[in-house]
């Protein structure tokens, strides 16, 4: 029997959110849906709803490029074609010689005595036969080095590949294999650290005297806009870090977009404190040099410091502060242990701005800042990649916004960038739907160095821009639209990790894990602490005849990789939690518990006073139940930020100035314990003495002579 063809009349209903369905004609339209002036058979009107939805989204998309494209993100032309970084710099430097361009401690350099010091390495490093393109290597410890090795690489014509001397050596090693480096610019100190190489080596503390021989004028080289300017590493999914190869157009766009954009001035000075491998480096050295204004170089000290660095702030009239969102929060977790007097003392400073980018940002860190501390700097938000030279949003927090709890937006595209917002196939998606987030325009970086199969993946020809070869780059960011335009973070499309601004391929670590011989599988996943800090955690399943320790494990994995990408806590599985296809379930991963990992040294429990203290302190910071005198600090998960905590807990209870590098230096309880009961002595507080006393009765006679070694006596003398 034939099944009977529908003749049914329908019409087609839209609601308040712009979606269509069919209703039957002759029936009262549904609670809250309206007539949308359509009627006919069935198939018509499904056919009708498709090709309106279709026009719908390209009309709802050629509203957002016009939007991207103007307006809200104004094109502002290309840059000329031999237009290069340094050229930014060298206007400053015809405009505002006798300005400070850089200080590291008591140390600074005007513009013109810069100027003089990149050129001659500069005209040294073309003597010794560096050809246009060429990458060197740039390995310098934080000094004004920085600044001239930088800038003398470009000026020379060649790209610099910035290499950090607390790497590990395998990591420094493959990193100067892959890039093929023939110069390396450093400093004694860690070229005595570097693994074996072939590059020739300029050491520019050592070399020097030769070096200023050169002639301190402009130099003349081949490089234009589309040359490589720098290679830069990141994590790598693969086991291994990758390169992302920047030109010079993008980071000339970089540097003369953004600034305007944040309103950078001549009379600023830009704190510096990014490690030199990453691009916030770039952005925080080139950017305010290429306005005149004044680079701050933070020593190693002040840049894990928080209160150190508040000083250095106040000292220095810093006026523009340039952080991550965990820093900023030790910043203000250190302020609210200080007195009253001593905070406001602080923050009587000079600073105007306040940037923070690498990390989703809570609003619970700028309502501290804004309604606890009352500090009058305007607040940023600023989101970017280092595919993209770094920042290509900005989210300028008002005081309207303040109020709430959620994650501060990412913001709108700078002048010559494009943000969009793509579902799986590469169309815009509408409000209220999540979508990744792909970044184009100028900005975006060359590719990956030898990773041709990875460039092609993650820069992709762009359907949307007019301009021949133009690409966007895949962020791996989901995102939706707000209600007033921002673009709203979500989350990751994949497993990478932001840690304290740096990000991290988990399966670069996993790789690492997996070569250890006592190990099967490992997965490396990010938990927020109980401080909302983001924190490193590896699965390990192992055989239980053979199974590491932590200290085993730590020791393995800090000469393979960064310490920063080094698990702050290890947890053992019989098996791998599996999905039904068999892949391992990284969401059905237990959380951490409060149990005290697997030590090599056994437990002992606190004996003196002081000890009971601090095992209190680091029990409630590492959120687990026990303790030992002896666990060692970066064994139990610590980090600098934990350690700044430590710290104000100690700052609270004995009214002693501690660093966090005393923690490091004394990274178990019973050192520490030491170090306190020691300052305590050198202070002579009366009212103490009773108690010094005690804690000496139940100390041994090596610790107790530790205490008198440099003070032999004092406490005797009251």
């Amino acid at each position: 029997m034939e099944e009977q063809e529908d003749t049914t009349i329908y019409k087609v209903v839209v609601n308040h959110e712009e979606q269509y369905s069919i209703w039957p004609s002759g029936k009262e339209n549904p609670l809250g849906w309206r007539d949308a002036g359509r009627t006919g058979l069935k198939s018509d009107c499904l056919a009708y709803i498709k090709n309106l939805w279709s026009d719908i989204r390209r009309l709802s998309f050629k509203k957002q490029i016009d939007q991207v494209s103007g307006g809200v993100n104004d094109f502002q032309g290309d840059c000329p074609r031999d237009a290069c970084i340094h050229h930014l710099f060298e206007k400053q430097v015809d405009r505002v010689p006798d300005a400070t361009a850089v200080v590291f401690a008591d140390k600074q350099l005007t513009y013109a005595e810069l100027n003089c010091k990149a050129n001659q390495l500069a005209h040294y490093l073309q003597k010794i036969g560096l050809n246009e393109g060429e990458k060197v290597g740039l390995c310098v410890e934080r000094s004004l080095d920085i600044a001239v090795g930088l800038l003398g690489i470009l000026k020379a014509g060649g790209a610099f590949v910035p290499l950090d001397p607390m790497y590990p050596n395998d990591r420094l090693d493959f990193m100067m294999r892959e890039s093929q480096v023939q110069l390396l610019l450093t400093q004694e100190r860690p070229f005595k650290k570097l693994p074996e190489h072939c590059a020739q080596v300029i050491c520019l503390d050592r070399d020097w005297p030769l070096i200023s021989k050169e002639n301190g004028g402009n130099v003349n080289s081949a490089v234009s806009a589309a040359s490589l300017a720098y290679v830069i590493y990141t994590s790598g999914s693969t086991g291994m870090p990758k390169g992302v190869m920047v030109a010079h157009v993008s980071l000339w766009h970089y540097v003369e977009d953004l600034p305007k954009a944040l309103g950078i001035v001549s009379e600023d000075v830009y704190l510096h404190t990014a490690t030199i491998s990453f691009s916030s480096s770039v952005r925080q050295l080139m950017m305010p040099l290429a306005k005149g204004a004044t680079v701050a170089i933070a020593t190693t000290e002040q840049r894990t410091n928080p209160l150190a660095l508040l000083d250095m702030i106040k000292r220095r009239n810093v006026t523009i502060m340039d952080t991550v969102p965990t820093f900023w929060q030790s910043c203000c977790d250190a302020l609210t242990g200080l007195e009253q007097r001593s905070r406001e003392e602080l923050l009587d400073n000079k600073l105007r701005l306040i940037l923070t980018t690498g990390e989703p940002l809570s609003y619970r860190i700028v309502n501290k800042w804004r309604f606890d501390f009352k500090h009058p700097a305007h607040l940023i938000n600023m989101y970017g990649a280092t595919e993209t030279s770094g920042s290509i949003a900005l989210y300028p927090i008002v005081d309207k916004d303040t109020k709430q709890t959620k994650l501060v937006p990412l913001g709108r595209p700078v002048p010559n960038a494009q943000i969009y917002l793509l579902n799986e196939d590469l169309k815009p998606v509408s409000k209220g739907i999540s979508g990744e987030l792909y970044l184009a325009g100028p900005r975006a970086a060359l590719g990956y160095l030898n990773r041709s199969g990875l460039t092609a993946e993650t820069f992709i020809p762009d359907p949307f821009s007019k301009k021949p070869g133009a690409r966007m780059c895949k962020t791996g960011d989901l995102a939706h639209y707000l209600p007033d335009g921002n673009f709203g973070f979500i989350g990751r499309i994949d497993y990478q990790i932001n840690i304290r601004g740096m990000r991290i391929e988990p399966g670069e670590i996993e790789s690492v894990l997996s070569d250890h011989p006592a190990i099967g599988k490992a997965v490396v996943v990010g938990r927020d602490s109980r401080y909302g800090e983001k924190l490193l955690v590896g699965y390990l399943t192992c055989d239980p005849e053979s199974k590491p320790s932590v200290s085993n494990l730590r020791n393995y994995l800090q000469g393979r990789i960064p310490d920063h990408m080094i698990p702050a806590s290890f947890v053992v599985l019989n098996t791998m939690p599996l999905t039904s296809s068999g892949k391992i379930d990284r969401k059905a991963l237990p959380a951490l518990d409060a149990t005290r990992p697997d030590l090599e040294n056994p437990f002992i429990p606190p004996r003196t006073p002081v000890e009971e203290t601090l095992v209190g302190i680091w029990s409630k910071i590492f959120g687990i139940d026990q303790v030992g005198i002896h666990d060692k600090f970066l064994e139990l998960g610590g980090t600098s930020l934990m350690g700044t905590r430590v710290v104000y807990h100690i700052r609270a209870i004995y009214r002693l100035e501690l660093s966090v590098r005393h923690i490091f230096e004394n990274p178990t309880i019973a050192e520490l314990a030491v170090v306190i009961t020691q300052r305590s002595v050198e202070q002579n507080q009366p009212k103490d003495i009773d108690n010094i006393l005690s804690e000496l009765e139940m100390l041994s006679d090596e610790e107790a002579q530790q205490i008198f070694s440099e003070k032999e006596g004092t406490i005797w003398r009251r």
